[in-house]
């Protein structure tokens, strides 16, 4: 499993999506926007604004692709998402969001997603340190999350 996530992390960055300040998903070259100020209890939707964000900041990014036809990811959104201690543990670590496959078919591509929900973590300097299909508790969550963080070589600010 780890020599997955190591090739799409060599494919990102090998495509230079990650590397640079642009967004993952655009095309090479785009300029940088300013990134947005949010409110620690507003998670993007956006997967640019919120990769925007986490270079600026030098934080990895947490990522959910959900689905519109998905149960788990229902179930997975009024849980341990909606959770405001999950949330103040990832919001103080991350930079998050969740995003709708549908409306995104560019990341699903990009990032390999083959269902839903899938979590991933995205390393400004990195690429992808981490990806998880399913639903978890809290502490499932945060124990993986953990990981990914020391893989991204960050710590919690």
């Amino acid at each position: 499993m780890r020599r997955t996530f190591a090739f799409a992390a060599a494919t990102l960055l090998a495509a230079g999506a990650v590397a640079a300040a642009t967004e993952p998903w655009t095309a090479a070259g785009s300029p940088p926007s300013v990134p947005v100020e949010r409110q620690s209890t507003v998670w993007h939707e956006d997967p640019n604004a919120a990769w925007r964000e986490a270079f600026a900041a030098d934080k990895p990014m947490f990522l959910v692709v959900s689905s519109r036809k998905c149960p788990a990811c229902d179930t997975l959104k009024a849980g341990v998402l909606a959770s405001p201690e999950f949330r103040g543990w990832v919001e103080s670590r991350f930079v998050p969001a969740v995003i709708l496959a549908e409306d995104h078919p560019h990341v699903v591509a990009k990032l390999g997603v083959r269902g839903y929900p899938t979590t991933v973590v995205v390393a400004p300097k990195l690429g992808v340190v981490h990806s998880a299909l399913g639903v978890f508790n809290a502490s499932d969550f945060q124990q993986k999350l953990a990981l990914a963080e020391a893989s991204a070589g960050t710590t919690a600010r």
